[in-house]
């Protein structure tokens, strides 16, 4: 797991060294660069195979073919032996010279090859490729700059090589109409994530050519038969388990998060079957007790994992807001600040995590027709009010979900074929993958392996969501309680949550700081601020704008943002104190 970066220069010497180090954080084990003429690629390591011999970028000395690389290749054993037996020669274990040596045998086509989660940077003589894995587990972004182009894993490292940063409306106007952006917008105007899933080439033999990102054909296995219950259900737990095995191998220890909920649960139980030494987990709330705090403590001993319980206290939540916007580069607090101070624990002590991300998604968790169209509807109206027009991608998201939630249990399916795109990368998987690596943590998702993934597209909908009972991922909980008993029926019975809920006590106090603050005009005098729901919503969106916009970086402290926004020193501190003693 690596920062990645990389700038292509016609007008100048490429120097990619101060871009990479805008997000050193990502990889404190190692920094190397790689130029070839105008280019210049880049990588900062997080060292988990193979830490000895995995210096990137990574190159071939006959083809003088150099690759930057972030992720983790599952079959990278298999793609090795494959290799192999076509006569490459390997120096190292690490999955980055699986990745070179099957561009050199594969080109382009390397990504129908591979199965994990990566962002890959390949340079050759006069030409670089960019390939996205296809959920968007790994984040990529880039923009150009007259005769330059640059990419890197995170938008902040290229803000202050693309000049002054500026807000994207389009940008802004998605996430408040279906509460993220889509497509290839990021809130900085001018910088754009690469899609899932995509490629694209950079050539600057005649002239800086950026070509637009396409699409690369994953093969697909041919059609199958839907699974009855009781084979979907043993279908789906091999499937974890192969996935989970996979997503266990390591160099350095595996430690995994216990949310309370049953996704986390039955990965825990997983890993710890299959791991062959007692798992490391962790929790964290408000207090201990929690309703999520308590589930995982009663699954932790249930599986005999050395469990650690994290608690903090009002002063850590605010503390960590403007450090979880400035991670996220976004002003929402979707991941929480609870997850920020989470990961930056793990860090401590561990590399490598595993996360229940994407179970929700996979596998109808937010299943709520009446809420989607309340919701949706209610975005659609607020950025009206502040004067802002979604993209074309957005609408016909927000189109498609209304159209699957008026349906009913008709519409399942293409809930969740929705939810598997833009809502899953841009809403959850970017934001977990922003605060997990600021603290030095690789996290790594196994519902979101293509081998989970290919069963439950064959099981019917109404094995995934029982909506006469109202049952949300019905397929895990039965799985889950059949498999492990009486170890997993209570987090089976529940209902998780979630990791916003976890800090709830603190979420309430820092609302009530910000109604005590916020005056009542703000949403009609502040720019956008008609678009905005709550003066939560307000002082998180100016929380942005000071640590992305206007460069104050992490240090930007909320009571000060308060003053400004009520035109009085005396505001922030009132209202934090308030808030503190309710």
């Amino acid at each position: 797991m690596c920062a990645i970066a990389g700038l292509v220069s016609l007008d100048a010497p490429p120097h990619v060294r101060p871009i990479l180090d805008a997000i050193r954080h990502r990889g404190p084990d190692g920094l190397g660069t790689h130029r070839d003429g105008a280019c210049e690629i880049g990588a900062a390591r997080l060292a988990i195979v193979d830490p000895e011999r995995g210096a990137q970028p990574m190159r071939d000395p006959l083809s003088q073919t150099a690759v930057a690389f972030n992720g983790e290749i599952y079959n990278a054993d298999e793609l090795r032996r494959m290799l192999i037996a076509r006569g490459h020669r390997f120096a190292t274990r690490c999955d980055t010279e699986v990745v070179l040596r099957g561009f050199l045998e594969w080109g382009l086509d390397l990504p129908t090859h591979l199965s994990g989660m990566y962002a890959i940077a390949v340079l050759e003589r006069g030409r670089l490729t960019l390939i996205r894995d296809p959920l968007g587990i790994k984040p990529l972004r880039y923009a150009q700059r007259g005769a330059q182009f640059a990419f890197a894993s995170e938008a902040k490292a290229l803000l202050r090589w693309f000049g002054p940063p500026r807000l994207d409306e389009t940008a802004l106007a998605d996430f408040i109409a279906i509460g993220y952006p889509t497509g290839r917008h990021t809130f900085f105007a001018g910088i754009s994530t690469l899609p899932p899933g995509h490629l694209l080439t950079v050539n600057w033999g005649q002239g800086l050519h950026v070509a637009e990102p396409r699409p690369y054909q994953l093969r697909t296995p041919p059609p199958q038969l839907q699974l009855c219950e009781d084979e979907a259900e043993l279908a789906f737990v091999d499937a974890l388990l192969a996935a989970t095995n996979s997503h266990l191998q390591a160099d350095t220890e595996v430690v995994a998060v216990l949310s309370g909920g049953i996704d986390s649960a039955m990965l825990a139980c997983t890993a710890a079957e299959l791991s062959g030494r007692r798992l490391r987990t962790f929790t964290v709330a408000d207090t201990a007790e929690h309703p999520d705090a308590v589930a995982a403590a009663r699954v932790a001993r249930a599986i005999g994992a050395d469990h650690t319980l994290l608690t903090f206290g009002f002063d850590d939540y605010l503390a960590a807001i403007p450090a979880t916007i400035a991670a996220v580069e976004a002003p929402d607090l979707h991941a929480g600040p609870f997850f920020h101070l989470l990961c930056q624990v793990i860090g401590g002590c561990a590399k490598v995590c595993l996360n229940g991300e994407g179970a929700d998604e996979t596998l109808g968790g937010y299943y709520d027709p009446a809420g989607t169209i309340a919701t949706l509807t209610d975005g659609q109206a607020r950025a009206q009010a502040a004067g802002l027009v979604p993209s074309d991608r957005a609408c016909a998201i927000r189109d498609g979900l209304l159209e699957a939630a008026a349906k009913g249990a008709a519409g399942i399916r293409a809930t969740l074929d929705i939810s598997l795109q833009d809502l899953l990368e841009r809403a959850q998987l970017d934001p977990v993958d922003h605060l997990s690596m600021a603290a030095g943590v690789e996290m790594r998702v196994p519902y979101l392996d293509p081998v989970v993934q290919a069963v439950v597209r064959r099981v019917p909908p109404g094995e995934i969501v029982d909506t006469s009972l109202g049952i949300t991922k019905r397929l895990l909980r039965r799985a889950a309680v059949r498999r492990h008993g009486a170890h997993l029926l209570d987090s089976a019975l529940r209902a998780k949550m979630m990791m916003p809920h976890a800090s709830g006590g603190h979420a309430a106090r820092f609302a009530q700081a910000c109604d005590h603050a916020v005056p009542d005009d703000a949403l009609r005098r502040l720019p956008f601020g008609a678009g905005f729901a709550s003066k939560t919503d307000v002082v998180l969106f100016e929380l942005f704008r000071r640590i992305h916009l206007d460069g104050g970086g992490a240090a930007v402290k909320i009571d000060d943002v308060f003053a400004e926004i009520a035109g009085s020193s005396r505001a922030g501190a009132s209202a934090i104190a308030q808030a503190a003693a309710s």
